[in-house]
């Protein structure tokens, strides 16, 4: 039986690998390089090579758009590392990505989309498209359902590329940018350009998106087996983290008005069970980073310019109350 179980791993792992070989021929590594997910080598980078103690912030891509870093490092004389990106990649693989390079003193700061709790644990294609830009992130593939998210996913994308490819070949054959064609092109929000060496995007600043917010969907009430394996997830990463000699503190994304009225009793059940289960000290509630439609850019994530400077000062000042008080949870252990 453990040696069908091996051969069934290894041949996913080599069904994944020729995928993201066969991809990688259609989708032009060039480009590849430059696109929005390729922020993560630069913020790979950063965490690396960022001297410590440090405050890193994990999730999505509330705080890539929703954080003024250089605010948070001036205010707290802390360096900071924002490694937010996306939040189709998954909580899971947020929370490992930066594991291995926990250390001593470091402040770990997690702000997860609520999407976490109810669907995106183990990530969507979007961890694909980022295995495609970046194949280290392999070595942050940790569970049965993130590799099957890949099988799924990819084969979409092959499919869906190959087409592309042999439009392109019928056609004239496409002039690849370079580097410095993106870095020119600041009109391009969705580049790894776009971000500034903290980690921030910055391309949306002083921009207005000219399409209505979608709101849609509207939060469901999450299945209990996920919250379970979420919740579960979060405190095995606590306790690694803390064995680091590290701190480690959760709060919430930020979230339009309208959509927090709309989800308010799913939330508060989310909030009423990390209360009861989570280990990990929670700051702040749901209610500290609702803000009005007109905060946000283009998405019910993004915050634009005025949300962003609202939202790190109280981030900002979460962090400086918690410097001298710090509550911890008495959580129930899940079953």
């Amino acid at each position: 039986m453990i040696r069908l179980c091996c051969k069934a791993f290894l041949l996913i792992i080599f069904v994944i690998v020729t995928h993201i070989g066969l991809m990688c021929l259609v989708y032009p590594p060039i480009e590849s390089q430059h696109n929005y997910l390729a922020a993560i080598i630069d913020k790979h980078e950063r965490l690396k090579n960022t001297k410590s103690p440090r405050i890193i912030f994990i999730g999505g891509s509330n705080l890539a758009f929703g954080l003024d870093s250089k605010q948070v490092e001036d205010s707290l004389n802390r360096n900071v590392v924002n490694m937010g990106l996306h939040a189709g990649i998954g909580l899971r693989f947020m929370l490992s990505e930066v594991k291995e390079s926990i250390r001593s003193g470091d402040c770990l700061v997690i702000i997860p989309e609520y999407d976490h709790f109810f669907s995106l644990l183990d990530g969507e294609r979007t961890l694909c498209e980022l295995l495609i830009t970046y194949p280290q992130a392999i070595h942050y593939i940790t569970s049965r359902e993130q590799i099957l998210n890949l099988m799924r996913y990819h084969s979409q994308l092959l499919r869906q590329e190959l087409i592309q490819w042999i439009k392109q070949k019928i056609k004239k054959n496409k002039q690849l940018w370079t580097k410095a064609d993106f870095q020119k092109a600041d009109y391009i929000i969705y580049q790894r350009y776009a971000f500034n060496a903290y980690g921030d995007m910055t391309n949306h600043i002083h921009k207005t998106y000219p399409e209505p917010i979608d709101l849609m969907p509207i939060l469901e009430p999450p299945s209990q087996p996920m919250l379970n394996k979420s919740v579960t997830t979060l405190n095995e990463f606590y306790s690694m983290a803390i064995s680091k000699h590290a701190q480690v503190f959760f709060m919430f994304s930020c979230i339009p008005d309208v959509r927090y009225f709309f989800s308010k009793p799913h939330i508060d059940d989310l909030y009423q069970f990390l209360q009861k289960h989570l280990y990990i000290p929670i700051i702040g509630s749901p209610e500290d980073s609702i803000f009005p439609m007109t905060d946000f850019y283009d998405t019910r994530y993004h915050l634009n310019q005025h949300g962003r400077s609202l939202h790190t000062q109280k981030i900002i000042e979460c962090l400086q109350e918690v410097k001298t008080k710090i509550k911890i949870n008495t959580p129930t252990l899940l079953e």
